[in-house]
């Protein structure tokens, strides 16, 4: 009581004693020395070819919290024109179940040159993606409906959707987005 700025003083330290420090920042370099290289595979791209940034995304249809970061894509993608391209690995989720029918007919869709139109489709329809919810989905895509269910109903995709999966359970992206 009798000096009141001391005490404030030290209740500030104790405060700030308290307080987790921020681990001590690591430098680019090291950063890009230890980042993992994702092989894009055959996985559809958008963007520039040449962009010096490659985003690769492990997704599943069905997952709502990979819907719900597509905003921050579409932000990346429009402030980082040029800069970012954007690669898809599907990674379906087992307790998702029409997460790997949504994958086959991404896939399928990707054939015809049209992924992305169906990725963005599957997503705006993703409370209904049932074999119905997949076929609208591939209208509104302008898909070759005869050739999309052909391939879709095929397995021809079955190794590379694996191959994502295995992919990201092999470097830790156990859940969606990664």
């Amino acid at each position: 009581q009798k000096n009141p700025q001391a005490l404030q003083k030290a209740i500030q330290e104790a405060m700030k004693a308290q307080r987790p420090q921020r681990p001590p920042e690591v430098p680019l370099e090291e950063r890009i020395k230890n980042a993992i290289k994702v092989p894009i595979n055959n996985a559809p791209v958008k963007g520039s070819p040449n962009a010096p940034v490659t985003l690769v995304i492990f997704s599943d249809f069905q997952c709502p919290f990979c819907k719900r970061v597509l905003p921050t894509l579409g932000q990346i993608e429009k402030e980082y024109s040029g800069k970012v391209k954007m690669a898809f690995r599907n990674n379906p989720l087992p307790f998702h179940p029409n997460a790997m029918p949504a994958a086959k007919a991404a896939m399928a869709a990707n054939e015809q040159g049209k992924f992305w139109q169906m990725h963005d489709a599957l997503f705006a329809n993703q409370q209904d993606l049932s074999e119905a919810g997949i076929l609208k989905a591939a209208k509104e895509a302008g898909l070759d409906m005869t050739k999309f269910q052909k391939d879709w109903k095929s397995n021809k995709y079955d190794a590379q959707i694996q191959a994502d999966i295995d992919f990201a359970k092999q470097n830790g992206a156990s859940g969606t987005p990664s």
